[in-house]
């Protein structure tokens, strides 16, 4: 009798354990060219990976214990943001689908400088800077990845200027994260034009220009002529001595043969202007004008 339950076990192990190759195979967890072996130990039956050659692949699978893990994975948050953390685990799950949490687990990052692991042994990742990195949590009985993402949330300062806008071409602020020290550029949009009076002065020898122009791209809006000054008129040329002072009134004609305002002006007389004599009136222009004209006149 106890030999036919001996059989009966040996048939039932051969069994379970060709079910799990078959749902292995399927699942793409055992290559086309391995097989399964199995054996019996004081645990009770078991199964492993080989090759070819007969060379064992994996650790043993007990289908009658709780060593039977056809699956290992990191369990938990994937991510986190930077200065925050998040809390992971390594679990194996058997063909039958029960979850096992194996001991002596130890976890890295591939770049500690996005996320790193305070302590080996703890399933806390801290994130510092944004990215992505991968974790590894090994044991005695299996291992497993995670792709684990940092991210931020985003506290810009108020920008720094790199490129002021003008009405031709647009600007450039550079911002950073406070948090993180990320950063980028935006674009600022053109601004319109900045127009002002600009005055090319006249004077004696050439016309000058009152123009409208564009002080960041120099475009001429508008334009008026500033005749030059030409001609000191005075309203008397010659007096007859009184023994008093006598001076003539002074009125400016420019090119155009209009007068010329007296802002735009100052008359200087001869000293004296009592006696017989010549005497000389200078014009020395100002504002919208430069230079200086001048006329005699006598007091005989």
């Amino acid at each position: 009798m106890r030999e036919k339950m001996k059989k009966f076990q040996t048939r039932l192990a051969v069994l379970l354990v060709s079910a799990v190759m078959a749902s292995l195979l399927l699942a793409g967890t055992v290559s086309a060219k391995t097989s399964i072996a199995w054996g019996h130990d004081c645990n009770g039956y078991y199964w492993v990976e080989v090759d070819e050659n007969n060379r064992v692949l994996s650790d043993r699978y007990y289908y009658n214990t709780n060593w039977y893990v056809v699956r290992w994975g990191i369990e938990g948050d994937s991510t986190c943001t930077v200065g925050g953390s998040a809390t992971i685990g390594l679990a194996g799950y058997g063909w039958d689908g029960k979850r096992i949490a194996p001991y002596g687990i130890t976890y890295s990052s591939s770049d500690p400088s996005i996320a790193y692991i305070p302590n080996s042994a703890s399933g806390t990742v801290v994130g510092k800077k944004p990215g992505t990195v991968t974790i590894t949590a090994s044991s005695p009985y299996g291992s497993a990845t995670m792709r684990f993402t940092v991210t931020c949330n985003h506290q810009f300062d108020d920008g720094r200027l790199i490129e002021k806008p003008t009405c031709k071409s647009l600007g450039r602020i550079h911002y950073t994260c406070k948090i993180c020290g990320y950063s980028y550029e935006q674009a600022i949009p053109t601004v319109e034009h900045d127009l002002e009076w600009v005055t090319r002065k006249a004077t004696p020898e050439t016309n000058g220009r009152y123009q409208q122009v564009c002080s960041m791209c120099g475009k001429t809006f508008e334009s008026q002529i500033i005749y030059r000054p030409k001609k000191v008129v005075l309203s008397q040329k010659v007096f007859q001595y009184n023994g008093k002072t006598q001076r003539p009134d002074v009125t400016v004609k420019d090119a155009k043969g209009q007068e010329i305002p007296e802002e735009y002006y100052k008359v200087k007389y001869t000293r004296g202007s009592k006696e017989a004599g010549t005497y000389t009136v200078t014009v020395h222009f100002k504002g919208r004008y430069a230079g200086s004209l001048s006329a005699d006149y006598k007091i005989k």
